[in-house]
């Protein structure tokens, strides 16, 4: 029909039909060469989406494998071993128990002790509440008993002494008179003989001597 109309429609009609003809065959290739590019793109976009998904499935991959490896090194080697707290720790409380009893047992005798001591010096808890006035006390004692003792001690040195000074000097004036004694009764004695001697004639005198010689 087309080819009819052109054999009989004027060169004008002809040339409107070429422009239509030409511009219709270019929009179809216009829109073969979108199609085709669409085509590309989306075969494109396939291959990069695949490619993707291989390279995250990849890294997830890795990224595992590094988690596993950490995970191992993070690892902490536990030996097991018997639980022996409860028998250790009775022992130990057991222990602990009896010193604890030994220990109430001294608290008692030193408390029965005090007591004791303080009956014994005529003081009471009252009096002596603490054992610092107490010994404080007793220090002060002891310091003026020391200083009473060592000068009692001194006054009977002292005495005991002049004693025995006084016994030198009695027994050195005894011997003195007894010496006195012994020259006075010698000087008599020859004074005396000195007379016998004198009052004698020589014949009684020769009589005696001649006595002593026979």
């Amino acid at each position: 029909s087309i080819n009819s109309s052109n054999s009989s429609s004027s060169p004008l009609q002809r040339m409107l039909q070429q422009q239509l003809a030409g511009s219709g065959s270019s929009s179809k290739a216009a829109s073969a060469a979108e199609d085709k590019q669409q085509q590309q793109q989306q075969q494109g976009g396939g291959v990069s989406a695949g490619s993707s998904r291989r390279s995250s499935s990849v890294g997830g991959a890795a990224a595992a494998a590094a988690a596993d490896e950490e995970a191992e090194q993070s690892l902490v080697s536990v030996k097991i071993v018997v639980d022996n707290f409860v028998p250790v720790m009775s022992r130990v409380l057991k222990s602990i128990k009896g010193c604890q009893a030994e220990l109430a047992l001294l608290r008692d005798r030193s408390a029965s002790a005090w007591e004791a001591l303080l009956r014994h010096y005529g003081e009471t808890k009252q009096s002596s509440p603490t054992d610092t006035e107490f010994w404080a006390d007793m220090q002060v004692f002891v310091e003026r008993f020391s200083s009473a003792q060592k000068a009692v001690l001194q006054e009977e040195k002292d005495a005991a002494e002049r004693k025995q000074r006084l016994a030198r000097a009695e027994a050195k004036k005894a011997a003195s008179e007894a010496a006195k004694k012994v020259t006075t009764l010698a000087a008599s004695s020859s004074s005396s003989r000195k007379k016998q001697l004198s009052g004698l004639s020589d014949a009684q005198l020769q009589q005696q001597g001649s006595g002593g010689t026979s």
